[in-house]
Order: C-alpha cells, then structure tokens, then sequence
C-alpha cells in the first residue's frame, strides 16, 4: 500500500548526482520503496532540470 510520496526537488536532485552520481539517486528511489512511498518530482523541477547539462541524465 503506497504511504504517499518521497518529493525530490531540484536542489537536493542535482546535490545528490553531482556528489553521489546516480547511485546516491538510486538510495532516494530504495528509500522511498522501503517506506512504501513514491518516489515523486514535480512537473515544475522536471522542468528546471530538463535544459540543464546533466537534464537528461537525472531525469532517467
């Protein structure tokens, strides 16, 4: 049953893959599952990341 949602925004999105790559991303989206919860990025930080050097790449 899902315990609502993990919110990532783009701050703490490109902290965590500019020190941890996409593995500190990986422990995000672990996080949110062992706490029964979805791992959510908001259409407005999508889009902020989205033109970004790395846009391609975080939001995968």
């Amino acid at each position: 049953m899902n315990q609502g949602y993990l919110l990532a925004d783009t701050n703490s999105l490109v902290y965590a893959h500019h020190t941890g790559g996409t593995q500190l991303l990986d422990i995000y989206y672990d996080l949110a599952s062992k706490e029964h919860r979805l791992l959510a990025i908001a259409e407005t930080v999508r889009k902020e990341i989205k033109p970004g050097p790395r846009g391609s790449e975080l939001l995968k």
